[in-house]
């Protein structure tokens, strides 16, 4: 046999050859998306009427201004409470302003302040906001703040706290740094900072700088500095910095030499015998140097040699190095907090490495005033001059989103989420405003933020887009206020985790973290937690403690009946420390039979015969509060609670509720049903119905019918996928002269009366819910009683 290569062959054996079909009959024709049948034409207001619908300002200013109860701090059981309340639980959702969509003048500062409010946000997170408000994006220099972008940043922070809606900063995201004032580097630097931060005196002084000027400036809008203001819930020291996001060893050759540096220097201050030294330069060449914010499908990280294939002693020296950049990371976090609190007088929580999920961050982060995240669904990623995007709905994936959050959770601190998203253009994703205010709730979790609802005031961000597939006023991948189902979707949302009486599980599974196994792995690539074990997350409470710190004997069984956990989990049972008892019952990852094999499935068998979770189908799983489940085969979803019923729903499936059953037709539906005047449903007297496709825009253009790859976004107008529900609800008095229906536009306003009819037995009314009717496109309707 022979064959020839257009690429280069090392001169090794080759064991095994592959082919995969390039081409296939019908499938590579350019898909492009216009008007027509499936597609119908639709105006995408941002605005929101008052005492509309989606009016959801009175519950946001009952509280204003932000700051009203004094600070935000934190409970001992892990939550957020007001300062001047502390028996009242504080919980936050909202989104990400990013750029220069928080540099606006005052009238519209007070516009989107006020949109804000009606869609039922509680919070903002400023963010990217430090490239512009630094002079030439700081490549004159890093710290040098504009007068005037500070006095638009402060008025908005002002019109934002004056209706009741608490702010979060990260005090570094993507400013520049010129070369002249890191010279030990010698050239420019942007995003690697956060790497030389813990290694580089004048990386932290340029840090500290900027911190300084911001923090301690007094808003005249306000009358406080930044730093004693209570409507600022948490500073991020950093933003997404973890040493452990796509591997220390891809870094640039300049800044691993200063790690090989302070890694020579820790080992000789360590107790005999010492860490192995390292036999090698951490730069691999033949990997190419990347930079912290490249992105990677889903914020996956590369495949990465598995440990068991390494020598003992490269897994040592490994292990050795991870614990290292650990240490460093916490020296250097203590060292900004002190800068934080005690110089600068930051009366705000504190937080940091708040993205990726690693065993090893559980250690850094259980010294934070708070535990920070990050997740995507369907993040984009490059194909050359396009976007690669992933159709499939996270239901089938068992909710990636948001189940890989959830051990990550340090039981005892709050938890948040500062970046989430089900991204555009995936045509499932208005399942987001239900899979991720549902389990979040379920969770227990404290504050939600979306990313993002924008990132240029002129609505037509091009961040990670290549400028020759964007066109104003049109698609931006992250960016809801370019997309009618990303904003309709996360309004529901809010209002879900917010109001819509979602109980949290009773009882909660702690894993029980090692150093032994949290620092396993490649240098820089340490364990992340089991996939396994975040599967429990989608039945019950699930998070993470660390089991081997001098105090884990104490406060383990402390944290513990403060949190409910039931149980504890372990990699295996020699992982628990000896002679320890935590007064929970423990329970390996991997049970195995007396004869030492694996039994199947073993950890949910122990759990349900200790009546810690409930039995369940194979395909079809169910909260311990009953209130939600997911069937991974139909693709479905559901949500009921006394004041809503959700149902995400495929192309011809079917769901009911208590009160609600859905139909739906040949079109991928996400549907809520909202008792919008705080009622349940069984005596409400007002209800949003909200009932969502898929939105795409005029000739965008797939590279084909798979709709994976993304060519162009094209041009307004936006466009509707035509869809059909048909909806049965058992309401108070279920007659149609009772009940009054109207469709209702993005604003909330009423646009026409929609008919209701009578189900055949009389006990309910009959809802046909179309996006796409001769009249125009309708994806919301408000239903009233008299």
């Amino acid at each position: 046999m022979s064959f020839s290569s257009l690429f280069c062959l090392q001169t090794k054996i080759v064991t095994a050859l592959f082919f995969a079909l390039s081409a296939l009959p019908g499938v590579c024709a350019p898909e492009i998306i216009q008007a027509g049948p499936d597609w119908a034409p639709y105006d995408h207001p941002l605005d929101i009427a008052a005492g509309g619908v989606f009016d959801r300002s009175a519950l946001v200013l009952a509280d204003a201004p932000a700051g009203k109860y004094g600070r935000i701090i934190t409970t001992p059981d892990g939550h957020f409470a007001f300062e001047k309340h502390p028996s009242r639980r504080a919980r936050f959702w909202g989104v990400n302003l990013c750029f220069d969509s928080l540099f606006l003048d005052r009238e519209k500062a007070d516009q989107i302040a006020d949109r804000f409010a009606r869609a039922g946000y509680n919070t903002v997170r400023f963010h990217h906001f430090d490239q512009v408000l630094v002079k030439n994006r700081g490549l004159d220099g890093s710290h040098d703040i504009d007068p005037q972008k500070l006095d638009q940043l402060e008025y908005l922070f002002a019109a934002f706290k004056n209706r009741g809606i608490y702010i979060t900063i990260d005090l570094y995201t993507s400013r520049h740094f010129p070369a002249r004032e890191l010279p030990e580097i010698g050239r420019p630097v942007q995003g690697e900072i956060r790497h030389l931060i813990p290694v580089s005196e004048n990386a932290y002084n340029l840090w500290r700088e900027f911190a300084k000027k911001l923090l301690t400036h007094q808003n005249p809008h306000t009358g406080l500095t930044w730093a004693a203001d209570p409507a600022l819930i948490n500073v991020n020291m950093l933003n997404e910095e973890s040493f452990f996001f796509g591997g220390i060893s891809k870094r640039k050759p300049d800044i691993l030499a200063l790690y090989e540096k302070a890694y020579a220097a820790w080992r000789e201050r360590q107790p005999d015998p010492k860490p192995p030294a390292l036999t090698a330069s951490l730069h691999d060449p033949a990997r190419p140097a990347i930079s912290p914010d490249d992105v990677t499908p889903d914020h996956q990280l590369p495949a990465l040699a598995h440990p068991s294939a390494t020598t003992h002693a490269d897994r040592s020296a490994d292990a050795a190095f991870n614990r290292f950049l650990v240490e460093l990371k916490i020296a250097s976090d203590a060292r900004m907090a002190a800068c934080l609190r005690d110089e600068l007088g930051v009366r705000a929580l504190i937080a940091g490495d708040n993205n990726i999920h690693t065993q090893a961050q559980t250690y850094i982060r259980q010294h934070y005033d708070l535990v920070d995240n990050h997740e995507y669904w369907n993040h984009p990623v490059r194909k050359g001059p396009h976007i690669g995007v992933n159709p499939r709905s996270a239901i089938v994936s068992s909710l990636w989103l948001p189940r890989e959050l959830m051990p990550a959770r340090i039981f005892g601190k709050p938890y948040i989420v500062t970046e989430y998203n089900y991204c555009f253009p995936s045509p499932a994703r208005s399942e987001g405003g239900v899979l991720m205010p549902a389990w979040s709730a379920l969770q227990d979790w404290d504050a939600i933020y979306l990313f993002d609802y924008s990132s240029r005031s002129r609505d037509n961000a091009a961040m990670f887009i290549p400028a020759t597939t964007h066109k104003p006023g049109t698609g931006y991948v992250f960016s809801v206020v370019t997309d009618p189902i990303g904003m309709l979707s996360d309004r529901a949302a809010a209002f879900l985790f917010l109001h819509g009486n979602i109980r949290p599980a009773p009882d909660a599974l702690a894993y029980l973290v090692t150093r032994d196994a949290a620092f396993d792995g490649p240098k820089g690539a340490p364990s992340k937690f089991p996939e396994k074990f975040s599967w429990l997350g989608l039945q019950t409470r699930i998070g993470s403690l660390p089991s081997d710190n001098d105090d884990s004997a104490k406060t383990l069984p402390v944290i513990a009946s403060q949190t409910s956990i039931k149980a504890f989990i372990t990699n295996t049972r020699s992982d628990f420390p000896k002679n320890f008892n935590p007064g929970r019952p423990v329970f390996p990852l991997t049970p195995h039979a007396p004869d030492g094999t694996r039994i199947a499935n073993g950890l949910e068998k122990s759990l349900q015969t200790a009546a810690l979770l409930p039995s369940a189908a194979a395909d079809t799983i169910r909260a311990t509060t009953g209130q939600m489940e997911i069937n991974r085969t139909l693709g479905t979803a559901r949500l009921v609670t006394d004041r809503a019923e959700c149902f995400v729903t495929p192309a011809n499936a079917s769901l009911a509720g208590d009160r609600v059953a859905v139909v739906n037709g040949d079109t991928f539906a996400t549907t809520w049903i909202l008792a919008v005047d705080q009622q349940p449903l069984a005596s409400t007297r007002r209800l949003l119905v909200l009932h969502l496709t898929d939105s795409l825009n005029t000739d965008m253009r797939y590279s084909d019918a798979t709709r994976r790859v993304v060519e162009d976004l094209g041009t307004l107008p936006h466009l509707i996928r035509r869809g059909t529900t048909t909806l049965t609800l058992k309401l108070p008095s279920p007659s149609s002269t009772h009940w009054q229906a109207w469709a209702v536009d993005a604003t909330g306003r009423r646009q026409h009366s929609v008919p209701l009819k009578r189900s055949p037995d009389r006990a309910a009314l009959i809802l046909i819910a179309d996006t796409v009717t001769p009249g125009g496109v309708t994806l919301a309707y408000e239903l009233s009683r008299n």
